[in-house]
């Protein structure tokens, strides 16, 4: 390779790396002037367009979601699935012969579920909203959370919200089943004190953890939570729920009951 060539690609490589760095410091910037209730709004945006292919979709529960929710599932259960997007695992919940319904903050994730639940020759009730603001009248014998649906939730407190509200509408000997994501310690002092800096500075009512990952994706914001050893514990207690399953392996898998 001539040395010009090779010139043009270290200059590429650090400058490219350097935008990277400057994008994700932005990102972090961003959720950090937003309140709670509108961080939460930037990152349904990321969700209205994922899971548009209708094979996908359409091919209904993955064997993971099948091995552990089967477990705890019984045939009468009325369900709610929390995130439930464009309706993938509602549409495998309903051809599994369950009664499940949805609730998803996007409404344009909404109107494909209901697309998809027509193609499907599958019938359900969907709701717009987030579990922990919206007036849900009925009981529900099990709330999902959909795939990685809790660890996408932003903020601690709203994730504590989300149990909590969730379990003021099981029924007797009502179950909720979540995945999520897990993690080592990691830093990212950078980024997540701009975050917070800038939240200090403007009065919001959050700040990050420091497994809380935020960039920008289409459509919004994309915010996760890394979950580190104790802490799904922690949220599970602060709820007022118990472990009654759990396992932890590449993700983590948990199915809670109330703590009578």
């Amino acid at each position: 390779m001539s040395a010009w060539r090779w010139g043009v690609f270290l200059v590429s490589y650090y400058v490219g790396r350097g935008l990277i760095r400057v994008a994700r410091l932005l990102a972090y910037a961003t959720a950090g002037v937003l309140t709670r209730r509108e961080l939460g709004r930037a990152t349904a945006g990321r969700w209205s367009d994922f899971g548009i292919d209708e094979t996908y979709v359409l091919s209904g529960l993955f064997t993971w979601e099948e091995n552990f929710y089967f477990r705890f599932l019984k045939p009468d259960d009325h369900i709610l699935i929390v995130g439930a997007g464009s309706g993938r695992d509602l549409i495998g919940l309903r051809r599994a012969g369950y009664n499940a319904d949805g609730l998803e903050p996007s409404a344009t994730a909404v109107a494909l579920a209901r697309t998809m639940c027509a193609k499907a020759g599958v019938q359900a009730e969907f709701q717009v909203g987030w579990i922990e603001t919206t007036e849900i009248t009925e009981k529900y014998d099990v709330f999902i959370f959909s795939w990685y649906c809790y660890s996408y939730i932003c903020d601690r407190a709203t994730r504590i919200a989300a149990l909590r509200a969730a379990s003021k509408r099981l029924s007797p000997g009502g179950r909720i089943i979540l995945s999520y994501t897990v993690t080592e310690p990691v830093t990212r002092y950078l980024p997540r004190g701009a975050a917070a800096r800038l939240g200090r500075l403007t009065g919001t009512d959050w700040s990050p953890l420091p497994t809380d990952i935020i960039m920008f994706e289409h459509g919004g914001l994309h915010f996760e939570h890394q979950f580190l050893p104790g802490e799904i514990e922690y949220e599970v207690a602060s709820a007022g729920l118990c472990i009654a399953a759990h396992q932890v392996g590449d993700d983590g898998l948990i199915m809670l009951m109330a703590d009578d």
